[in-house]
């Protein structure tokens, strides 16, 4: 048995019956084994889903901030270990709140969704990635990208934006709807976080915004 035997039997008159007897329990060993081994795959399974579900968006089906945290602290140790450009993106809807209090709600949510395909329609590279951020805002990680075409890309976003022409009657720049958006460049050096590049991209989105809107900063 410790050498991985099933079963054993002794030689007599019920030898017959005692070996159907081992073969059953050895089916239904096999049967349970499997069983288990179906029911692990299928838990492995379940929790990968559920995984998968925690790091997206529930309403646009992007990544939510919580996954955008996690890969702009990847993309920032990578480029710092090989000396490259990072760039960072930060979109927010102009006078959002005013096309939720005209059109509803819903229409928002919708509104969300069609802007959230736009964004990610601009990205130009693979390894782009793009995020919401946080009510109407959207963040997209660009690595390997320097600030000039960090802001051809963000420039397509707005382009893209627009050309759903989605009405907003409450805008007070555009009849339509359009972004504000702030971009933030650096090479990441050693002891050096994240936060410096959301606080860069950060305070571009504010120049955008007190500029008069619909427009891309830096």
């Amino acid at each position: 048995m410790k050498a991985g035997a099933d079963d054993y039997l002794l030689k007599d008159e019920n030898i017959q019956d005692a070996i159907v007897i081992a073969i059953s329990r050895v089916m239904e060993k096999h049967r349970l084994e499997e069983r288990n081994r179906q029911l692990m795959a299928d838990l492995a399974r379940k929790n990968r889903e559920l995984e998968r579900l925690s790091l997206l968006d529930g309403l646009t089906d992007i990544p939510n901030r919580r996954y955008f945290d996690r890969i702009l602290a990847e993309e920032w140790e990578r480029s710092m270990k090989a000396g490259a450009s990072l760039s960072l993106i930060m979109a927010d809807i102009d006078y959002f709140k005013q096309f939720n209090d005209a059109y509803g709600h819903p229409e928002g949510d919708a509104c969300l969704q069609k802007v959230a395909g736009a964004l990610h329609r601009a990205l130009t590279d693979s390894r782009d990635f793009v995020a919401r951020y946080g009510g109407e805002e959207f963040a997209a990680v660009l690595p390997d990208t320097d600030e000039a075409d960090a802001i051809a890309v963000a420039d397509a976003m707005r382009a893209n934006v627009r050309a759903l022409n989605i009405p907003n009657a409450g805008s007070e720049v555009a009849d339509r709807l359009t972004l504000s958006i702030g971009v933030g460049s650096v090479a990441p050096e050693a002891a050096s976080e994240p936060a410096e590049i959301v606080a860069l991209a950060d305070s571009a989105l504010y120049r955008a915004k007190n500029s008069g809107r619909d427009r891309t900063s830096r």
